[in-house]
């Protein structure tokens, strides 16, 4: 994947605004930007965005309460990342699901 791929870009920027609105209390549209940003990373087939995204969507349904559907983002997220050899991000998103049990 090229680095200076308008698409990924642009998902990357979907994803950013997403987290940022996501800060800001705006759920809906965090979650549109989210949604379209994984949308755009699953065309490209560019795994880590697309578990990042995943982790960034689970971070706002844990958010609103969704325990379920976060515990089920962050471990398709957990699956990508592993098989994406990427410890850091691991770690990161099993302290994500120890925080929802």
């Amino acid at each position: 994947m090229d680095a200076h791929d308008p698409a990924l870009a642009l998902s990357a920027i979907a994803r950013a605004l997403g987290v940022i609105e996501g800060e800001r209390g705006n759920q809906a549209r965090a979650s549109e930007l989210l949604r379209d940003s994984l949308s755009l990373y699953r065309e490209l087939g560019e795994i880590w965005g697309i578990a990042t995204a995943l982790r960034a969507i689970g971070t706002l349904a844990r958010r609103q309460g969704e325990y379920g559907e976060a515990g089920r983002l962050y471990r398709e997220s957990l699956k990508l990342y592993e098989e994406n050899g990427d410890p850091q991000a691991v770690a990161l998103v099993l302290s994500d699901l120890a925080g929802i049990e």
